[in-house]
């Protein structure tokens, strides 16, 4: 069912302490809850503009930012209250497929979430979490509800999706083989390095020289790093952490990451007042991975994006079947 644009009036922006130029006022068809309108209804359910107004204004800072002009505001408001309406019947159809079929979420769980909710979102803090309530004109009962229609909705689409078939081993080679660019790699290399620095540069390339002087007499590169290095590779022994891409570096130390012998220590390369020490530990050719090392991935993304189309046939499904009415 396809929605009609929606006509925002300027007490929705006046609750959200906005100041801006809105679109005429409500049409004459739009009925009235007590001091509110109806912008739908959904079988029993009534969703007013005060409710819609309320769920979109966190995204207007967003809106205003990606807005051009006034008018380009105005527009995509429009289209972003429309999508989140849907979203808010979608939502009421959900929770009444669950209720309907005689589920019911325990009060433990609803009580669990509760109280995860104010750890993680509000610190611990429950002044915070009432203060919280208060500025969104909410009270403890209707953040409870809220919570028990998200965990509706998740246990519905969970157990909607257990009753589908799994991502298929043609599903992924087909996948792999489309978009293998996806994993190629260039060629690569990991090192360890010692980060020598001074006042001057001939006293940094001084003293590398010192420090791979002290390799040679055999204190070990790790100890070495710990000792002379003042890079943040240090304290592991001069190990960088990720690998590095021909070219990623400056030409004179690529030159030695990607043809020097695996695990020489060079000499030291010098670079305005830092002088640098490198030993490589590993080379990786360019390459694409092999299928075998990347379908572990594949698999999540397939299966993420199945579930996402069956999630929105099941939606398509139950809006069919209900009464959904605009206004």
């Amino acid at each position: 069912m396809k929605i009609k644009a929606l006509a925002i009036s300027a007490a929705i922006f006046a609750a959200a302490a906005l100041n801006a130029q809105l679109l005429p006022a409500r049409a004459k068809s739009e009925k009235v809850v007590g001091y509110d309108t109806i912008v739908a209804n959904v079988e029993d359910v009534s969703i007013t503009r005060d409710e819609l107004a309320r769920a979109v204004a966190p995204y207007i800072p967003s809106l205003r930012k990606a807005s051009l002009s006034a008018q380009d505001f105005e527009k995509k408001y429009n289209e972003f209250s429309s999508r989140v309406l849907q979203d808010m019947i979608d939502r009421v159809l959900i929770v009444k497929y669950f209720h309907d079929r005689g589920m019911a979420i325990p009060e433990s769980v609803i009580d669990s979430a509760l109280e995860d909710d104010i750890k993680t979102k509000f610190n611990n803090d429950r002044s915070a979490f009432l203060k919280h309530l208060q500025t969104q004109n909410k009270t403890v009962k209707s953040y409870r509800k809220d919570l028990e229609e998200s965990i509706i909705i998740n246990v519905v689409k969970r157990q909607f999706l257990a009753n589908m078939s799994g991502v298929s081993p043609v599903m992924i080679q087909e996948f792999y083989e489309k978009n293998k660019q996806k994993w190629h790699r260039p060629e690569s290399a990991k090192i360890s390095q010692i980060t020598v620095s001074a006042d001057t540069p001939e006293e940094a390339l001084a003293a590398a020289k010192n420090a791979v002087n002290e390799i040679s007499k055999g204190m070990s590169f790790e100890d070495a790093a710990k000792k002379f290095s003042v890079d943040e590779y240090a304290k592991n022994g001069g190990k960088a952490g990720s690998a590095y891409a021909r070219g990623q570096l400056q030409p004179a130390l690529d030159k030695i990451v990607f043809e020097a012998p695996i695990g020489k220590v060079n000499e030291p390369v010098q670079l305005s007042n830092y002088a640098y020490i490198i030993k490589v530990e590993e080379r990786t050719a360019a390459g694409t991975l092999p299928i075998d090392q990347v379908r572990p991935e594949i698999e999540a993304e397939l299966a993420a994006e199945t579930a996402k189309e069956a999630s929105q046939k099941m939606v398509e499904r139950l809006r069919e079947k209900a009464y959904i009415k605009y206004f």
